[in-house]
């Protein structure tokens, strides 16, 4: 096996070492869901030691050697190259495939069919994605559908059952409309006990929803008293849209973001698919900005190693290993 041994300048800085979900602490005043706004101004900051303009700023500030290493090139590793790049600092992504994209990767067969990692879906209630998708102009490759939610029914196979949202009501209420409304897949009772669990999360908010980071999805269900089939009608294919695993794997917060979301936004549950693969509609143009930027992205580059100096306290660069 050869090793590359990279050592970008930023790496001597000091390690700042990110904690797990359950030790993530809230923002506060600066938490925004809008980039470019004061979140990513003091991450930054934070990052170069000094102020920094606007990310929406025309033009880029050069930041004279300084560099990053960014290890995989999902769309958290290539949105993070690009407002790096446009800050001033050059990124260097290093993803260990041959496809960029992450979870959202793809590759074409033979025939020239594309095969997806999962079903990916873009939700009104994205909003970092969808400023991402405007400053790169690519909002037309953006296909919105009807606002429903469509849910194959278990106990009446080759059935669906749709939660409507009607377009002219306002959030909260176009949601307890689609499930008021729904007939064949829960029954008053469970919808009652659900919406009575649900409540904790919706009155204290962020801070309640951080707290049940501690719970796997389904563990919060039974905590809340919520009957077992909410969780076999609805949570498991819900589970498995936002991260590809079942409600007792997934964190119950990741879930309450997503319907605290869906209740206050009045599109936050509507869905939009791309136009095409992701690795050609979506992650083209933004290694397209980050090169236009100065940064590089490079696949089939696996980083096996941090090298960690303890005495310093310094990362002192990265081992690549091929396969």
């Amino acid at each position: 096996m050869e090793a590359t041994f990279i050592s970008p300048t930023l790496f001597t800085g000091a390690v700042h070492r990110k904690g797990c979900c359950r030790d993530r602490r809230p923002l506060g005043a600066s938490f925004s869901r809008v980039l470019g706004t004061p979140t990513q101004t003091l991450r930054l900051q934070a990052l170069l030691g000094r102020p920094v303009p606007p990310l929406e700023a025309p033009g880029r500030v050069a930041v004279p050697g300084k560099e990053v290493v960014i290890a995989g090139g999902g769309l958290a590793g290539l949105s993070c190259a690009k407002y790096l790049a446009e800050a001033g600092i050059r990124p260097i992504v290093l993803e260990s495939r041959d496809v960029l994209g992450g979870k959202v990767a793809a590759w074409k067969d033979a025939d020239g069919d594309w095969y997806e990692t999962g079903l990916h879906i873009f939700f009104g209630a994205y909003p970092n994605m969808l400023q991402l998708f405007r400053e790169l102009k690519i909002e037309d490759r953006l296909q919105w559908k009807e606002h429903s939610m469509i849910f194959n029914m278990r106990d009446r196979p080759g059935e669906y059952s749709r939660f409507d949202f009607p377009e002219k009501v306002p959030a909260p209420f176009n949601g307890v409309w689609a499930i008021l409304s729904n007939r064949e897949m829960l029954t008053w009772r469970e919808k009652i006990l659900f919406a009575r669990g649900l409540i904790p999360a919706m009155l204290q908010g962020q801070g309640y929803v951080e707290a049940c980071d501690q719970y796997t999805w389904t563990e919060w269900l039974r905590k809340q008293n919520i009957p077992e089939r909410v969780n076999d009608e609805i949570f498991i294919a819900m589970s498995k849209a936002l991260n590809f695993i079942n409600p007792d794997e997934i964190s119950a917060a990741v879930v309450l973001v997503a319907l605290n979301r869906f209740l206050q936004e009045a599109k936050g549950s509507e869905m939009a698919f791309l136009d095409g693969a992701p690795p050609e509609r979506l992650c083209e143009p933004l290694v397209g900005a980050i090169e236009a930027a100065g940064g590089h992205v490079r696949c089939n580059q696996r980083v096996s190693q941090i090298i960690y100096d303890e005495k310093t306290r310094m990362v002192q660069g990265v081992r690549l290993a091929s396969w």
